[in-house]
């Protein structure tokens, strides 16, 4: 384990008794499987830190970090404190009517502002096969006017992300970034 990965003991398990992600209190998805538990990941942090892929909402000069379940649930709320606001972080994979049969497979994390202004980094590093597999990345038309739709294929896998933050396109990194301000009543 290197210096900056959080211990297992650290993260948050997020399921729809089909998928499983785990969330680190650095508010990073470093492990995901969307489809099934024993389906290849899609983001492997927890097993290869360098290359295994991950999913980060990382607050700028974070000060402090709560976190909870919400009653009953699987639903994990973080609110995190920063010099210039707070914000709080809701994530879940969504559950439908009808979901124990035909699971919707989608994680949601919702950033909402709370109080000030808080700069957030966003980065997705999708790693199909367990880290072995680097994706080809798209972004595409016909979204929604305030969500963009991007895509990651990598050999039978795919990933649908669709974002309220525009991202970009690191071709050579094979990954999605942007960096952006949550101000009070921002939904993201």
């Amino acid at each position: 384990m290197s210096a900056d990965q959080p211990p297992i003991g650290d993260y948050a398990l997020l399921s729809d008794c089909f998928s499983a992600a785990l969330v680190s209190r650095e508010n990073t998805v470093d492990w995901a499987c969307l489809t099934r538990f024993d389906a290849g990941s899609c983001f492997g942090g927890v097993l290869d830190w360098e290359r295994g892929g991950t999913f980060a909402l990382s607050v700028r000069d974070r000060r402090e970090t709560s976190r909870r379940y919400l009653d009953g649930s699987l639903v994990l709320s973080t609110v995190v404190t920063a010099p210039g606001g707070r914000l709080r972080i809701t994530e879940a994979f969504a559950v439908r009517p009808g979901g124990r049969d035909d699971p919707a497979h989608v994680l949601l994390r919702v950033v909402d502002g709370i109080e000030g202004q808080v700069e957030l980094d966003v980065l997705i590093e999708p790693r199909f096969d367990y880290g072995a597999m680097r994706p080809w990345l798209r972004r595409h038309d016909g979204g929604a006017s305030d969500v963009e739709v991007y895509s990651a294929v990598g050999g039978d896998d795919a990933l649908v992300i669709s974002s309220g933050v525009a991202l970009e396109i690191d071709r050579e990194a094979y990954r999605l970034a942007a960096s952006c301000s949550v101000a009070e009543g921002d939904r993201l």
